[in-house]
């Protein structure tokens, strides 16, 4: 009798355990289908699938998911879901995705456009958030002005630095609409930067390095210069 006792509590605990289960995986996945919402309403122009997590973990303050877009079906874009005071704060990575190649091209232009074509540039769409307040009608030029765009770029270029505040005056002047971070190298060379680059800065094979941090259009929070060797 008392074995058969302890076989119900035991069938019972584990009937409470599974149905409180799947009440957890049926809030998770209503997130997961709110969030999925969220993206496909903010960019109506679009269509997105929900792919896999992506950090975080549904029932904790943080929730990060990958979504699949229709327009960029190669790319991972992420949607963030974050409770503050009892709510959930959404935000995403798809202007970050659909810009990218102009974001590159803006940048390239730019540095071609003052140093000459024989310039390294690596650039990679930051993958945590995009403009916040963005929308299918967000143009590229808000884009990048905005105070939430983060874009990191690390680029070298053929150049003698004479006069620091000079140079960097040139740069302000060429980056005068956009919000981002960078390293700049100014190396001495006639070698093709786009395949030596990266052994030039490991070997700090460069005249100068320019590091600049700029908040919003009109304001540098950080302009620090290093010699090479």
């Amino acid at each position: 009798m008392v074995i058969t006792m302890k076989k119900t509590v035991l069938f019972l605990m584990v009937i409470l355990l599974m149905i409180g289960a799947c009440g957890c995986s049926m809030k998770g996945q209503d997130k997961v289908d709110m969030m999925v919402s969220y993206i496909n309403d903010k960019y109506s122009d679009d269509n997105f699938e929900y792919v896999s997590m992506s950090g975080g973990h549904l029932g904790s303050n943080t929730t990060k998911i990958i979504v699949k877009s229709e327009k960029y079906p190669d790319k991972e874009i992420r949607v963030i879901c974050s409770e503050v005071d009892g709510k959930n704060i959404y935000s995403d990575t798809y202007l970050n995705v659909k810009f990218e190649a102009e974001t590159y091209e803006f940048i390239s232009n730019a540095l071609v456009g003052e140093y000459g074509k024989n310039i390294y540039l690596k650039y990679v769409p930051d993958d945590t958030a995009s403009y916040e307040n963005g929308s299918s009608n967000t143009t590229f030029e808000e884009y990048i002005s905005h105070p939430s765009t983060y874009i990191y770029f690390s680029a070298a270029v053929v150049g003698t630095v004479y006069d620091e505040e000079a140079t960097l005056n040139k740069i302000k002047s060429i980056f005068a609409n956009a919000v981002l971070s960078a390293h700049i190298y100014f190396v001495n060379t006639d070698v093709s930067l786009s395949d030596n680059a990266t052994s030039l800065i490991e070997n700090k094979e460069y005249a100068k390095r320019l590091y600049i941090i700029k908040e919003t259009v009109d304001q540098y929070s950080k302009t620090e210069w290093t010699d090479g060797v």
